[in-house]
């Protein structure tokens, strides 16, 4: 009712987003048949924003949101290549790690505001051995053999609180 991109609701609406990034990749020419490559990146956010996602007058749902968080990742690849044998040996690694904080403004019923605050924190990291080999015969053919292993540690701590009773 109050027209074209507009709604009812009263907390102040923003959003500000600082992003940051970059990669390398570098090849190297071991030997005439071997090639290694290193492709690193690094990603860094930080970001804050208000919602008023029940778009009324009313505190019913008010949420405040600040992140900040990073992540990098090294990949490191041994190539082979000749007639009639290719293939590839490699290492890979990523790590993550963020922090999340959310307010969010409730209305319950009478009386007043209830207060949360959902703080979570997130800690990953992988990493993985893989390789790739085909060989190739009779002219047309080929046969291709490969397999990776990974591990992943996912972490998520989440702290809550509720301001409007403390003591809870």
């Amino acid at each position: 009712a109050r027209g074209p991109y507009r709604n009812n609701g009263t907390l102040p609406l923003f959003s500000t987003l600082d992003n940051l990034g970059g990669s390398l990749n570098l090849t190297f020419d071991v030997s005439e048949s071997l090639t290694l490559k290193s492709i690193s990146s690094y990603r860094k956010i930080e970001w804050t924003g208000a919602r008023d996602a029940d778009n009324t007058p009313l505190t019913i749902l008010h949420t405040l949101y600040d992140v900040e968080g990073d992540q990098m990742s090294q990949e490191l690849q041994l190539t082979y290549e000749s007639e009639p044998l290719v293939g590839v040996f490699g290492l890979y690694y990523f790590e993550q790690t963020s922090d999340d904080v959310a307010t969010i403004f409730l209305n319950p019923p009478p009386p007043g505001v209830q207060i949360d605050s959902d703080n979570n924190e997130v800690d990953n990291t992988s990493w993985a051995a893989f390789t790739q080999w085909t060989y190739r015969f009779g002219g047309k053919y080929a046969i291709t053999a490969g397999g990776r292993f990974s591990e992943d540690d996912k972490g998520a701590y989440p702290d809550q609180f509720d301001f409007a009773t403390p003591t809870v």
